[in-house]
């Protein structure tokens, strides 16, 4: 069992430091849809919010992915609910 496997629709993930054109700096994004499909492993779908995000629409991550950046301190979770 993955330890983010309670992650769900509304929660919020801090990425800690992120190298950003302007530096290290703190990222947040919220899980704007998980999938929990038997044929696929467990995997959400990451907004970021920010002037430095650089990206344009939501963000594929795996559990065993985040679980690796929890492991290492490299992100933050705070549920919604």
């Amino acid at each position: 069992m993955y330890r983010t496997g309670k992650l769900q629709t509304g929660d919020i993930v801090i990425f800690i430091g992120m190298k950003v054109a302007s530096g290290p700096t703190d990222i947040m994004g919220l899980i704007v849809k998980d999938n929990r499909s038997p044929e696929d492993d467990p995997s959400v779908l990451v907004q970021f919010y920010g002037e430095t995000d650089g990206y344009s629409g939501p963000v594929h991550y795996y559990h065993d992915e985040l679980d690796g950046l929890l492991d290492y301190g490299a992100i933050r979770i705070i549920h919604g609910s």
